[in-house]
């Protein structure tokens, strides 16, 4: 999959028209169907607000035709939502929330899973 490809692949799963994210980055709903299509490639900087908008980052743009990296990396609305809030955690409520990510991993998996957890004060 070409680099246009993954960008209008990207603005479709946000949902956002070619006018709506022509707005976002200002240019034209053409100026972004000529690069979705291929037939025009956008400056740095305005590839730049395409992936900021889009909320992806270059290696998905240019490489990443499996998804490999987005699974193994945080996007950067990731990081404010999830990253971020959990490092500002004392170690129980790291501990806690390690402890539900195996728990749900598990149950999504298909496995029968209960466990308990106490949690000290520090």
């Amino acid at each position: 999959m070409s680099y246009n490809e993954r960008l209008r692949d990207a603005r479709k799963a946000k949902g956002l028209t070619q006018a709506q994210l022509g707005e976002l980055v200002d240019c034209a709903k053409n100026t972004i169907s000529s690069y979705e299509s291929g037939v025009n490639e956008p400056s740095v900087a305005v590839l730049n607000k395409m992936m900021a908008a889009l909320d992806v980052d270059a290696n998905y743009v240019f490489q990443d035709t499996d998804n490999s990296y987005r699974r193994e990396h945080a996007t950067p609305s990731e990081i404010e939502e999830l990253v971020n809030p959990y490092r500002a955690l004392d170690k129980a409520g790291q501990e806690l929330v390690r402890a539900v990510l195996a728990m749900e991993a598990a149950r999504c998996a298909g496995q029968n899973v209960s466990f308990s957890i106490s949690l000290k004060q520090e």
